[in-house]
């Protein structure tokens, strides 16, 4: 098996928060919190935003979905009850909107295709998907993303349906993965996680895109604004590989001082970390850990 998992067609169920927002007023209030304009947003449009306190440093990230007159919002289950609060006081005594916590009613899903895979014969057409909207297949809502030329399809399904749609997944050849393959093929990719996200700022996670300068006033954004008027990012997420297990926390190392370990997975013989350094020169970057073995710090190349 490959670093990337190239050859390895599964699907895996997150531990994620969903809620839904029902009133009239839950998209204005939502535009109010979040770093991405959902000004406009129309049915079965997607959006993926952060939520960030008052520094602009990352408190969830959220994929928010505009379906028939309500809000569908996946996030992290550990930020669930402070980000529901901050919707709730959000929320004006005139204000339509509802909180309902759906994380007993739906589960979110995601196949990860192989490199450069066909999905012709997945039960559902994906030619039909883009990044920036969703399509509903039943009573599943399905979106696509896209990660090195492999495919990650998200479903989000009714808990009475996920027999169902997981019986669809293995007739396509489709294996169930535990949390440790996820993470690897993640962390292989760049995918950030709240626990990668928690106390940053989006231009070191390589989250720029989700904050959008021009919108009204959110929570961070007059950091936001400043540290893109300057143009320049001291530090950025990086991968590190190496045959060791590192413990998320902070390495010492001579070539770029300190390196923040957010998050690792060993799998397979082979050890892969997302961590935050100071920006270095090239694109990866050889050096030895603590215990003198080798390891390799990489760029992004979507950075």
């Amino acid at each position: 098996m490959s670093d990337s998992f190239d050859d390895v067609r599964f699907h895996h169920i997150h531990d994620s928060a969903i809620t839904v927002l029902k009133g009239q007023d839950s998209l204005g209030i939502l535009d109010r919190l979040v770093t991405t304009n959902l000004e406009g947003m129309k049915n079965f449009d997607l959006r993926r935003a952060l939520f960030c306190d008052a520094n602009g440093r990352v408190e969830d990230i959220s994929t928010i979905i505009s379906i028939e007159g309500q809000i569908l919002m996946a996030s992290s289950s550990d930020s669930s009850v402070q980000t529901r609060g901050k919707i709730i006081e959000g929320t004006s005594w005139n204000e339509d909107c509802s909180v309902i916590i759906g994380d007993e009613a739906i589960v979110h899903l995601s196949l990860i295709g192989r490199k450069n895979d066909d999905f012709s014969e997945l039960f559902y057409d994906i030619e039909l998907l883009t990044e920036s909207s969703v399509s509903e297949y039943d009573n599943v809502i399905i979106s696509i993303r896209e990660y090195s030329g492999r495919k990650v399809i998200d479903f989000l399904i009714p808990t009475n349906e996920i027999e169902n749609i997981t019986s669809k997944l293995r007739e396509f050849g489709s294996v169930e993965k535990t949390s440790d393959c996820w993470e690897f093929f993640r962390i292989s990719n760049g995918i950030v996680s709240i626990i990668d996200a928690r106390g940053n700022l989006p231009s070191e996670l390589g989250l720029s895109s989700l904050v959008s300068i021009s919108k009204g006033c959110y929570p961070g954004q007059e950091i936001h604004a400043r540290l893109d008027s300057r143009g320049r990012k001291v530090k950025s997420i990086v991968k590190i590989y190496c045959d060791d297990i590192l413990e998320p926390g902070v390495l010492k190392i001579p070539e770029v001082g300190n390196i923040q370990v957010t998050s690792n997975q060993y799998y397979n013989g082979k050890s892969a970390s997302l961590a935050i350094c100071r920006i270095f020169e090239g694109d990866k970057l050889e050096f030895a850990l603590p215990g003198g073995s080798s390891a390799i710090l990489k760029k992004f190349p979507f950075l």
